[in-house]
């Protein structure tokens, strides 16, 4: 699967675990949403510095 190679997932996030794994990749300035449905999805949005 892509993201097991692109970001070295290894298991299934919660929701706070997903912030933090961002967090303590070193991103900083983070939008985090949550897209419901019969699927939910987290979404970081990460800007530019």
């Amino acid at each position: 699967m892509f993201w097991d190679k692109a970001a070295g997932f290894k298991c299934q996030f919660d929701y706070e675990g997903y912030k933090e794994f961002y967090r303590k990749a070193g991103y900083e300035d983070i939008e985090f949403s949550i897209v419901e449905g019969k699927m939910p999805c987290a979404i970081a949005v990460i800007r530019k510095q």
